[in-house]
């Protein structure tokens, strides 16, 4: 099941509070607990999963880099 365009760009949207274009550190860290997600994870596991995704290492995500990785997710699992 491919992801629309459209919902993609939606989450990345929200995700983007600055509406820079990019998806920084303290968003993803911000959006996942505003999201209702409790869990262990760390300021460190927040900067491993960004790094994991930002492929030109601005230290940031922007849109295409967003989209590959939930189109990589979507291979991966399914």
């Amino acid at each position: 099941m491919a992801f629309e365009e459209e919902w993609l760009k939606r989450i990345f949207n929200e995700t983007d509070k600055n509406k820079s274009g990019k998806i920084d550190i303290e968003e993803l860290q911000t959006d996942y607990f505003t999201n209702g997600e409790i869990s262990r994870l760390t300021r460190k596991n927040f900067v491993q999963i960004l790094s994991q995704y930002d492929s030109d290492k601005d230290n940031c995500i922007t849109y295409d880099e967003f989209k590959a990785a939930i189109e990589q997710a979507e291979r991966d699992f399914g």
